[in-house]
């Protein structure tokens, strides 16, 4: 049986001229797990050398829910 749960993860863009949020959810066994994935995949996204420029912070309204 496996604990996976899904984890909303926010991350914002910051950069002196612009910047922007949006969210991402994971299935992972815990938080932290939940918020490397999300970097991997916005990594793939942006490329590893804007991912300095993104900070990353869990939903409390969509953090842990149980997948069945």
């Amino acid at each position: 049986m496996s604990n996976f749960k899904l984890y909303r993860i926010i991350y914002s863009f910051n950069h002196s001229k612009m910047g922007f949020n949006n969210s991402i959810t994971v299935e992972a066994l815990n938080v932290d797990y939940a918020i490397n994935e999300a970097k991997r995949q916005v990594s793939e996204v942006y490329g590893s050398k804007m991912l300095k420029r993104f900070s990353f912070k869990p939903d409390p309204a969509y953090t842990g829910v149980v997948v069945r």
